[in-house]
Formats: C-alpha cells, sequence, structure tokens
C-alpha cells in the first residue's frame, strides 16, 4: 500500500472503500480494515489517517 521509501501516507476508510494516498485499494482488504476498525459492523462510519514518519 505505501512505497519503501514513502515518509508519510494519507489512509481513509469509509462506506465507498479503502483509500491510501488517493489510491483505491481491493474490496477485500477494503473489508480486513472495516472490520478491524469497526467489529460491530455499522453502516456510515467514516475514518480518516494520517501518519508520518520522521528519521
Amino acid at each position: 500500500m505505501i512505497g519503501p521509501n514513502d515518509q508519510s501516507f494519507q489512509m481513509q476508510l469509509n462506506d465507498a472503500g479503502l483509500t491510501v494516498n488517493g489510491k483505491r485499494q481491493p474490496d477485500e482488504l477494503s473489508a480486513k480494515y472495516r472490520k478491524l476498525m469497526n467489529p460491530d459492523g455499522k453502516a456510515g462510519q467514516n475514518y480518516n489517517l494520517n501518519i508520518s514518519f520522521t528519521e
């Protein structure tokens, strides 16, 4: 999902699917992360995750 030299990334998970750095990810991966982030299975939940790495 992210490259070995990337210093940051943006992840968005919602009912439409999963995107990482603006690129849509496969539905299987969306389902995996949706289950991790939303174990109750409630529709309409939106998640935004921003992570930055510094050395």
